[in-house]
């Protein structure tokens, strides 16, 4: 192997690009089989009672700000917990509808009702 070192590295390359792309092949054809069993892989859609102000704060906490803010309100983005004692309902609906700094958002699609629900339910349950 004297002459020609790279021989042995380029046919290590080789076999394991095609071993790459076989099992690449392999596994979409899972997942096309597992989604025809399982359907369209979407879930049912949680119905939410509209008039109950917590069940729709939480359903739109969750749908929205469970990413930042976490399952528990302490989030890697920012805690919530404790949030009744820092600030009042307005301030909590101002800071969804307009956004905080570079941190927060603003989610200006939130109608008057959506936001004092969400407001509602952030003050009551992050404690």
């Amino acid at each position: 192997m004297r002459g020609k070192p790279l021989y042995g590295y380029a046919a290590i390359a080789v076999v394991g690009l095609s071993l790459m792309i076989v099992l690449s092949f392999i596994g979409v054809n899972q997942k096309d089989a597992r989604l025809a069993l399982e359907g369209d892989g979407e879930q049912p859609q949680e119905t939410v009672d509209t008039s109950d102000p917590m069940a729709l704060g939480e359903q739109a906490y969750k749908s929205t700000c469970i990413g930042c803010h976490g399952g528990n309100f302490d989030g890697p983005v920012y805690s919530l917990q404790g949030l009744a004692d820092k600030l009042s309902k307005e301030e909590v609906m101002s800071i969804i509808k307009e956004g905080q700094g570079t941190g927060m958002p603003a989610f200006p699609n939130y109608d008057e009702a959506e936001l004092s629900a969400i407001a509602e339910y952030l003050l009551e349950t992050a404690k």
